[in-house]
């Protein structure tokens, strides 16, 4: 794989209306890369290493547009990669954008499944750009999210929109340097665990779950932006 650009229009990756798993699988060699600057890519699949090897280096580069990645019919080994993942020598580049995290994984599939979300790069930049755990479509069996955050990102946006989506931190500590947000109507989550957060904007929960932002013992928020900060949410943890 060399370079897939997305400056304008629709890109799809498979055909959005079919319940196919077709994927941006990258090498190990060269030097792949996804750009979006603007328009849609859509991706039925994945963005990911192959199922077999633990290498593998992609530089993922988006400062506009939407990328939207579905995790559509994934199999027992296609499921333990997650939706995106940007890791080993590759770079993760967010500076604008909006980028769809589809379907997640069930509520069970913690251990030694990915699910969602991988960044763990040798180097980034992250300036903007917003990361959404679900849409408003229904698939209420996979609204897990696990999300494996070794870089930081800018907002993050637990969907809330026909399901309850939860969305749970693995392994890293999570920093924002933009806001988190839990959205109303559904009773969605974000999930910390004893994992700390580092949020530098707003934090705004609107959820109709008393438990939307559950943490356990250990576990810190910290508000670490150097502007006035938003705070609000329907229940306190």
């Amino acid at each position: 794989m060399g370079k897939l650009e997305v400056m304008g229009g629709t890109m799809n990756i498979g055909a959005v209306g079919n319940d196919t798993h077709d994927d941006i699988e990258y090498a190990t060699a060269g030097f792949p890369e996804v750009a979006v600057s603007g328009g849609t890519l859509n991706v039925n699949g994945q963005i990911r290493r192959s199922t077999t090897i633990r290498t593998g280096n992609l530089t993922y580069r988006q400062s506009g547009g939407n990328v939207f990645i579905y995790g559509k019919n994934r199999n027992a080994n296609q499921i333990k990669r997650a939706l995106l993942e940007v890791l080993n020598d590759g770079r993760f580049i967010s500076t604008g954008g909006n980028l769809h995290l589809v379907q997640g994984v069930g509520s069970g599939e913690s251990s030694n499944t990915f699910g969602g979300l991988y960044l763990n790069p040798a180097s980034l930049t992250v300036t903007g750009g917003t990361i959404h755990t679900g849409t408003s479509q229904a698939y209420a069996a996979t609204s897990w999210f696990n999300l494996y955050l070794g870089s930081p990102i800018y907002n993050l946006t637990v969907d809330g929109e026909t399901t309850a989506k939860n969305a749970r931190l693995r392994t890293f500590e999570a920093t924002l340097n933009g806001s988190l947000y839990v959205n109303e109507p559904e009773a969605s989550a974000f999930n910390p665990g004893a994992i700390n957060v580092n949020i530098g904007g707003d934090f705004v929960n609107s959820s109709s779950n008393s438990n939307s932002y559950t943490t356990n013992s250990g576990h810190n928020t910290i508000f670490n932006g150097s502007n006035a900060i938003k705070c609000y949410s329907n229940f306190w943890w």
